[in-house]
């Protein structure tokens, strides 16, 4: 069979996994495309798929994996001139070494959000607008994080990307919470969660934010 694609097949069912919520089966189909893509001459599908499982451990909050792959779909990507996935890696990469340096990771994900607004790479771009807020709200700079969630709320609504509207809230829901505005806080995460139509992971922000108000 085609190893290219059966690989970037696996990569794929990881990804839908995680988005159904199980982390184990999205772990488990990431490492076999990997494995799988790695006997075959590098190529796009195998940086996607270094920089898929780097996303999974920065969620895991597996800083050295998050690094270590990251740093290959980088170098990688870089190699084959595809910035779509060089700003994809940049983003773990950012928002998990910011932990170890915090002026390099906000660069990295300043260069990410600035390869996928110059691409218009629109889901890259949602996630690194919510990433660069979270790195920002983490060092309470709150009104960089306010601006910057403001400003990435404003292009999922321009470019119809609901479930980063939505998850986008549910993080703006958390820092209204941190700034005292408790009932404005309420009032943005019961909008997410109210909604029938949202997804347990796009909810899961605005959750954090009502269990921390009661």
């Amino acid at each position: 069979g085609d190893r290219v694609k059966e690989g970037d097949g696996l990569r794929c069912l990881s990804r839908f996994a995680y988005l159904l919520g199980d982390r184990e089966t999205a772990d488990r189909f990431g490492a076999q495309a990997v494995e799988l893509l790695e006997t075959a001459p590098d190529g796009p599908e195998l940086a996607m798929a270094y920089s898929n499982l780097s996303q999974l451990a920065m969620l895991a909050e597996r800083l050295e994996d998050t690094l270590m792959l990251g740093g290959k779909a980088v170098e990688l990507a870089e190699r084959l001139n595809r910035p779509d996935i060089l700003c994809h890696a940049l983003n773990n990469v950012g928002a998990a070494g910011q932990w170890l340096d915090f002026a390099k990771g906000r660069r990295d994900l300043a260069r990410s959000l600035g390869i996928a607004l110059s691409g218009n790479f629109q889901e890259h771009a949602a996630r690194a607008f919510t990433n660069c807020a979270c790195v920002e709200m983490n060092r309470l700079n709150f009104k960089e994080a306010s601006s910057l969630l403001e400003r990435g709320i404003g292009y999922c609504v321009e470019n119809d990307l609901a479930t980063w509207r939505d998850y986008m809230r549910g993080v703006q829901a958390q820092l209204l919470l941190r700034l005292g505005l408790w009932d404005d806080a309420a009032a943005v995460a019961h909008e997410v969660v109210d909604d029938e139509a949202t997804t347990p992971l796009v909810r899961y922000p605005s959750l954090v934010a009502l269990a921390r108000l009661r």
